[in-house]
């Protein structure tokens, strides 16, 4: 009988997964308390999601406290499903912020019809070099799709860009825009322009 021994890379692979559903844990934990309104203000403002949107340019802006895993974490790990359902929700609690309030208007289902592009910048509070490619986008793009923001996420439909940035806080930022829109008002790429 062969024993085999796990590498120190399997351990470090055993570890990434753990710190990924650990923080799913956390943020699903933060969500119950303020839920049930045991949070201070203080958390319930840092968890809140941001969501707004500019009719003028049909752009949708979701900002989430949640990074998603590593690519290196793999869709069919507990991890990742772990992560991709605290997308789904942080998402629908952002749409449902959004509908309730009136910054989305209700009627129209998808959001997004047609080809739009979806720019997500990835905040990081730690000013360590992250490679932003490193990251799965996957869960957020399936969640968008699943909550009727967008009507597919093939190719022909969905162009992706994927950004990281220094920020006071850590958290996953979403611009949705139709195609035409964000070319138009983004030929810089500067993303300030196209959310005013």
């Amino acid at each position: 009988m062969v024993v085999r021994l796990k590498t120190r890379a399997d351990h470090m692979e055993d570890i990434a997964e753990l710190l990924v559903m650990a923080q799913a844990r956390l943020n699903r934990i933060i969500r119950d308390e303020i839920a049930a309104g045991l949070a201070s203000p203080e958390i319930v403002e840092k968890y809140t999601p941001e969501i707004s949107h500019v009719p003028e340019t049909n752009t949708l802006r979701i900002f989430i406290e949640a990074c998603p895993p590593k690519a290196s974490v793999g869709p069919k790990t507990k991890a990742y499903k772990e992560v991709r359902s605290l997308y789904y929700m942080l998402i629908q609690d952002a749409l449902k912020k959004g509908f309730d309030s009136g910054v989305i208007p209700r009627s129209r289902r998808p959001l997004y019809a047609g080809p739009v592009v979806i720019f997500i910048r990835y905040h990081f509070s730690d000013r360590v070099n992250k490679d932003v490619d490193n990251f799965d986008a996957k869960p957020l793009i399936d969640v968008l799709r699943h909550s009727g923001i967008i009507q597919e996420d093939n190719y022909k439909y969905a162009k992706l860009i994927l950004a990281g940035t220094n920020s006071t806080k850590t958290g996953t930022e979403v611009i949705i825009s139709d195609e035409d829109t964000f070319f138009a008002k983004c030929w810089n790429f500067n993303t300030e322009n196209l959310h005013r």
